[in-house]
């Protein structure tokens, strides 16, 4: 008779516990689609990266690019598509830690097979404790248990962000910015020093956890820093360096080739110094291509399976052209400025 009570009350427990997974999934998601509107809701925008990339085909990108902002205010993917034909996208979601990176990296994995791997090196110095990365680790298993694989198919409908907004525009993880304000001062921009800025301990655990992925996979491992007089200096340039070389890892530091990519800082940068804007990423670009070269990738221009690339050149190419011609072009032209036009533009 006992036993019977018992079973009685396990199944209701059991009842319970599942209407109560139900009613948490179907409302979760309904607040989740409800608030996506709001521009100023981070979670939804540094989800909505991840989200829109596994929107995409499985096996499409043979560059794959980790990083905080200065990531994708960085890196054109339609400069590079324009140029080289490497189709690539820039997994940066703003405040992104080094235990996101790793996270991202393993996630990309399941559904890509990149040939290569860029990772923007701000992150690097983004504060992290032991006691941190274990509970976010568990924070985010928990958060994203509830939504994103289950309404996966809702979530590229809702999420597949494509022309942007006034202020910026989104291309497979580049995002071109509109805005621009000038650098004020550069005088102590990467001034000579033989200082190295440390890197925290846990920092560069994460960091060989990461390099040990690519290396399981065989995939070169390119660390690159963006051009950024907020965020980078002499000191930090020497450390990364070191870093580099402890792993035999290719560096490339556009902070000490703002000459060789014309930087102009009156318009190239949004927000005085700290991130690139739509005119100053494709110079930094350009000038990573040269280092991207030597890893061979692939020129997919004319694969039946990339021929978005090309309405997305197309349509960044017509709004760019809009926007110059809405604010008035230079009367004169040097040869830098012909040299960085809009990629898909004759000169």
């Amino acid at each position: 008779m006992k036993n019977k009570k018992n079973k009685k009350h396990n199944k209701k427990y059991l009842l319970f516990f599942a209407l109560l997974f139900v009613l948490l999934e179907a409302a979760s998601f309904i607040t989740y689609c409800a608030s996506y509107r709001s521009s100023q809701n981070e979670i939804i925008n540094r989800d909505s990266v991840q989200l829109n990339f596994q929107g995409e085909k499985d096996n499409l990108f043979d560059l794959v690019v980790l990083g905080d902002s200065l990531s994708y205010s960085s890196f054109s993917t339609i400069t590079l598509w324009q140029d080289r034909g490497i189709s690539a996208y820039v997994l940066g979601i703003p405040g992104e830690k080094i235990t996101e990176a790793k996270r991202l990296l393993a996630e990309a994995m399941q559904t890509q097979t990149p040939k290569a791997i860029v990772l923007e090196t701000n992150l690097l110095y983004r504060k992290l404790n032991q006691k941190s990365v274990v509970r976010n680790d568990m924070l985010e298993k928990f958060q994203r248990s509830f939504l994103i694989f289950q309404y996966h198919n809702c979530w590229k409908q809702l999420l597949h962000l494509r022309g942007g907004s006034d202020y910026f525009a989104y291309y497979r993880g580049y995002r071109a910015y509109t805005q621009h304000e000038p650098v004020e001062d550069i005088s102590d921009y990467m001034k000579e020093s033989s200082r190295e800025k440390k890197i925290e301990r846990v920092n560069l655990k994460v960091f060989d956890e990461i390099v040990q992925m690519c290396r399981e996979k065989d995939l070169p491992l390119i660390l690159y820093s963006a051009p950024s007089p907020k965020c980078y200096s002499m000191s930090k340039h020497n450390r990364i360096q070191a870093l580099a070389d402890q792993y035999g890892l290719t560096y490339v530091d556009l902070n000490m080739s703002a000459e060789e990519m014309g930087i102009d800082w009156e318009r190239d940068f949004r927000d005085g110094g700290d991130h690139l804007n739509e005119y100053g990423a494709p110079k930094a670009m350009k000038v990573l291509e040269k280092t991207l070269d030597a890893l061979n990738l692939p020129d997919r221009r004319g694969d039946s399976d990339q021929q978005e690339w090309d309405e997305r050149v197309n349509e960044y190419t017509q709004r760019f052209k809009d926007r110059e011609k809405a604010e008035g072009s230079p009367e004169e032209e040097t040869e830098t400025d012909a040299a960085n036009k809009v990629p898909g533009e004759a000169v």
